[in-house]
């Protein structure tokens, strides 16, 4: 089966919305910061008569500042950074250090009428394994992305605007060899950013040193297949809820990453 991501972010922007849900688009986030208002809160929380207002008093104020590069400014008690390849350099250096954001390009390309075949696996160098390839069911239209290993920094930066011209060359040329010769019209070609981690699997879950924020990064290539139970694990997390599936801890903890992975 296929699907569109796409479309799925659409329909999911569309019912967060319809809820009630304030979503900030094209606003690059610069700073996070704790919230002043936060420690105030809880300070007062310390000396109120009632416990039970002090306990309230605190959970319910903002803890940390989210602030976009165009002076905004969100006061929040959780941040959840999902942003994958991007924002590394708001998070603690210990994470830094392990996460590489790493840039894919990829082309789409009509094949003369007639050739077919469904998503495959395909290397353009021995033992690469980077390529892949998938044949949209609705119009034919193959999507073949890889050639990491020819770009000038072999990919690892964040600027998805960079669609460098010999690597789609060469991914036009790999496409007649796979599919025998045909000649492939390249109609469109772009970059999207992934993040690989040091150990290639998620990094999900809390950052101890920062409370009330919390990780869902470092898919390494495979965000489609594990970003929904993942992200459905850091909701129950910031809800305080029963995880549904406590074995995301024991693997994709961002606690397995210590302090001295910064040397």
């Amino acid at each position: 089966s296929q699907m569109c991501p796409g479309g799925i972010l659409v329909a999911l922007l569309e019912e967060v919305q319809a809820r009630g849900v304030f979503v900030r688009t094209s606003s690059k986030v610069v700073k996070v910061s704790s919230s002043r208002s936060a420690d105030e809160a809880e300070g007062e929380a310390v000396d109120a008569a009632s416990a039970d207002e002090a306990e309230g008093s605190a959970e319910d104020a903002p803890r940390w500042v989210v602030e976009a590069e165009d002076g905004a400014q969100i006061a929040c008690r959780y941040v959840i950074h999902a942003s994958n390849g991007y924002g590394i350099d708001l998070l603690p250096a210990r994470l830094q250090a392990v996460l590489q954001p790493t840039r894919g390009q990829v082309i789409a390309a009509r094949l003369p009428k007639g050739t077919a075949m469904g998503s495959v696996l395909y290397s353009c160098e021995p033992a690469s394994n980077e390529e892949y390839l998938l044949q949209r069911r609705q119009d034919g239209v193959v999507i073949f992305g890889g050639c990491r290993h020819l770009s000038e920094n072999k990919g690892l930066d964040s600027d998805d605007q960079r669609v460098e011209q010999h690597v789609t060359d060469r991914l036009t040329k790999e496409l007649g060899r796979l599919f025998h010769g045909v000649q492939a019209e390249v109609i469109n070609a772009w970059c999207g950013i992934m993040c690989f981690s040091r150990d290639r699997q998620p990094i999900v879950g809390p950052i101890k040193e920062l409370p009330g924020q919390f990780l869902s990064v470092g898919y390494t290539g495979h965000g489609m297949v594990r970003s929904f139970s993942c992200g459905q694990h850091v909701a129950e997390q910031v809800l305080g809820a029963t995880v549904s599936c406590p074995e995301i801890d024991e693997m994709f903890s961002p606690d397995r990453f210590a302090q001295t992975d910064t040397a």
